[in-house]
């Protein structure tokens, strides 16, 4: 049964991938891949995130990245914390890009789960590139002419069309699924048609009014397109909402707020949920905690080789006529001596753990291939993570002619990632990876001001009061580099941050200042 059920869908997976003139009998190394990219963004209330995109190597072959995050924050709102506490990494696998030759392994259930992804993946790409289009439209004049309303109508048609192709082949497997492979094509089903109701909200979002950051409102688009793509998002709306009544899924109601959110909460769940398919397994250790014992027992070696030194040369010089003075400094020679070999010891071993830090890592972390994915557990790539805390003067922020007179500290995390071109990812299409790093800044938030401030405007010919808090910007450099090329992408901008937690990163490209 379980042979029947994975052929049924090797074959399925073969029919829905895209078609080509030629259909070759191999898979170019490098098809689909991704272009490297960088993102830095605030997570939540309390956590940035920096997102690295790379491609895989192509098989046989290794690339190694440097990522790296700085940030400086002042001595005054500084709270001593223990760095590795509140830092967090996840890798996992891009979402797979389906093409002729590609040959899927595992069981029938992983092999669902990476189709729905790669199905889930076109309609992201789609969303993208209708939400693009629509705020270069916005940017421009906020006018949809004819001509845009069928490039973006076509963008949608072929949406939907790409969603109706994926639930043709999950029907297929129906024939032959098990009960818990029926579970999993119904939740695979749920989550296409959650990318298509993202795209729905993404066009939805930009024809109509926004509201920037600076409270401004910026005008729906308008023209004879407009209504023309509105018809076709509320038509492609309709037909999901019935698909998603008559499979028994849960949708948003407007009458209902409890079933609302449910629906985000059940979308958060699918997305984790098919995710997981993705992720790789960590088998990370604090360097210095593995070597302790080997770098104890070095530094033990040395400071006893001083030790025995030293006695030969006391014992050397001793007469057999010896004093009662020569012996009380023979005593206490040897207590020097002896305590010289202690701190020998201790010192060597922090100097030796210090440029074993330096040298190297911090932490270490082998990344290898889920079982599900690989029943041999490959090992995939080796991440060496160092954080740097240093503190330091700079100049005045208001008069640098002052000279160094503020103390700040400087947060430094580097990851050097070295992944391997692994020809069982190509196989089955997993181009790209992802790493997310997470930092929580919460122990930073306790110390900073929160009193609201009045401020007196002039408005209309009068003087009135404006309350506001303070707002730290903080400088953040992010930094994607590959080891050996002159490639390299670099964001650099300020985190707002209040009271009240993080707020935005200001990229140096946007118009807003730091505060």
């Amino acid at each position: 049964m379980i042979a029947n059920v994975a052929g049924a869908v090797a074959e399925t997976l073969a029919q829905v991938a895209p078609r080509t003139r030629s259909t070759p009998t191999a898979v170019v190394a490098n098809a689909g891949a991704p272009q490297p990219g960088l993102r830095v963004a605030v997570h939540d209330r309390s956590r940035l995130e920096w997102v690295a995109t790379v491609p895989i190597a192509p098989a046989g072959d290794d690339h190694t990245w440097d990522i790296t995050f700085d940030i400086t924050v002042p001595d005054a709102i500084w709270l001593a914390h223990h760095p590795w506490d509140h830092f967090t990494v996840r890798s996992r696998l891009m979402s797979p890009v389906l093409l002729p030759g590609h040959r899927q392994v595992g069981l029938p259930v992983e092999q669902l789960r990476r189709q729905a992804l790669a199905a889930a993946h076109e309609l992201k790409l789609a969303t993208e590139a209708v939400g693009g289009r629509l705020l270069a439209i916005r940017k421009r004049d906020r006018l949809i002419d004819d001509r845009e309303a069928d490039e973006l109508v076509a963008g949608i048609e072929r949406a939907n069309g790409g969603a109706l192709r994926a639930r043709e082949s999950l029907d297929q497997l129906r024939l032959h699924a098990d009960e818990a492979l029926l579970r999993e094509l119904g939740l695979a089903d749920e989550f296409i048609s959650n990318q298509l109701l993202m795209l729905v909200t993404k066009v939805v979002r930009t024809l109509g009014p926004l509201r920037a950051r600076s409270g401004r409102i910026d005008p729906a688009l308008v023209g004879a397109g407009a209504d023309r793509v509105q018809a076709t998002i509320h038509a492609a709306m309709a037909r999901e909402i019935a698909h998603r009544k008559r499979q028994g899924m849960r949708f948003a109601d407007p009458r209902k707020p409890l079933d609302i959110e449910g629906f985000v909460q059940r979308g958060a769940l699918l997305k984790k949920h098919f995710q997981q398919a993705l992720f790789l397994e960590a088998r990370a250790y604090m360097l210095d905690q593995r070597l302790r014992n080997w770098i104890a027992a070095a530094m033990a070696m040395v400071a006893s080789v001083f030790y025995f030194v030293g006695q030969i040369w006391l014992f050397s010089n001793a007469t057999a006529a010896s004093t009662t003075f020569s012996l009380l400094a023979a005593c206490g020679i040897g207590a020097l001596v002896y305590a010289a070999k202690d701190r020998i010891k201790e010192l060597g071993r922090d100097w030796l753990a210090r440029r074993v830090k330096h040298g190297y890592a911090d932490r270490v972390a082998h990344l290898s291939l889920q079982g599900r994915m690989d029943p041999n557990h490959s090992d995939f790539a080796l991440a060496r993570e160092t954080i740097t805390l240093t503190r330091k003067m700079e100049p005045d922020p208001l008069n640098a002619a002052l000279g160094n007179t503020s103390v700040v500290h400087h947060l430094t995390i580097k990851e050097r990632l070295k992944h391997d071109g692994l020809p069982i990812l190509h196989q089955q299409g997993l181009v790209g990876l992802k790493h997310v790093f997470r930092y929580d800044f919460s122990p930073l938030l306790v110390k900073l001001d929160d009193q609201r401030k009045r401020v007196p405007v002039l408005a209309r010919q009068r003087v009135t009061l404006r309350t506001a808090t303070r707002v730290y910007g903080l400088p953040v450099t992010v930094r994607l580099h590959k080891v050996g090329t002159d490639f390299a992408i670099t964001h650099r901008g300020h985190l707002r941050v209040r009271r009240d937690g993080l707020e935005r990163v200001v990229l140096q490209a946007e118009k807003d200042a730091p505060a």
